[in-house]
């Protein structure tokens, strides 16, 4: 039995060599997804600049896709990764989770100079893709230096405008790729609720700063009841 009847994608990672001999000899580009809890400490710091030093010669790019810390927390209770307000587990999970991601982009903003001014580096935010898939898309395939197939393109937006039909057939799917694109990166605003929003922005106030993002309004039925008490 050779190696590669032996390995399977659940075990790739016990495997590097064969991995490193599959990209280097099979293929001309690879495309790496790395999610920040596979990185050394969850920090960009310590696997880019590795890369590069190892790798002197390859033409690396970075695009970092950044999220609202409200929908991306949103999407993890969803999914049953954390535990819903008013868990008090909620403000640390929260806070550690910005402050990761602030770290990565300060990382980058102070260190990739080099792949900044070369164009090698590129931060997208989740909304863009959300509201505009196929243009980003586009975008995205430029900055990789490579063209959209035809195909990847019909893909893009069978995925992200379904019928009504298929969406609510791939809706409960948490993991499926079809979705309806429009609002979807908002969805939050629906699916949670003020008191949840109000941790978040509160443990997460230096990366909502950073990215520029607004606080959500204090609910007009919160407001209501407000006054009516003070009546």
């Amino acid at each position: 039995m050779d190696l590669k009847s032996e390995i399977s994608c659940s075990n790739l990672g016990k495997h590097p060599e064969y991995v490193d001999n599959v990209c280097n000899s099979k293929f001309e580009h690879s495309v790496v997804k790395v999610s920040p809890v596979r990185l050394p400490q969850e920090k960009l710091a310590n696997l880019v600049p590795q890369v590069l030093l190892e790798n002197p010669d390859i033409d690396l790019r970075v695009l970092h896709l950044v999220r609202d810390p409200r929908g991306g927390i949103n999407s993890r209770i969803n999914i049953k990764w954390m535990k819903d307000y008013p868990t008090p587990d909620l403000a640390s999970t929260a806070r550690k989770l910005c402050d990761t991601i602030v770290a990565n982009l300060q990382h980058a903003d102070r260190t990739l100079t080099e792949l900044k001014l070369k164009h090698k580096y590129k931060m997208v935010l989740y909304k863009q893709i959300a509201d505009d898939p196929l243009g980003t898309s586009k975008d995205i395939y430029n900055f990789a230096g490579f063209d959209m197939p035809v195909e990847t393109e019909k893909w893009i937006i069978e995925s992200t405008t379904p019928s009504k039909q298929k969406l609510k057939e791939k809706i409960k799917q948490p993991y499926s790729t079809v979705r309806n694109a429009t609002g979807n990166a908002d969805k939050w605003r629906q699916d949670a609720f003020f008191q949840r929003n109000k941790v978040i922005e509160r443990e997460c106030k230096p990366l909502m700063e950073l990215l520029g993002l607004e606080r959500v309004s204090e609910p007009e039925e919160l407001s209501s009841s407000a006054v009516t008490v003070r009546n």
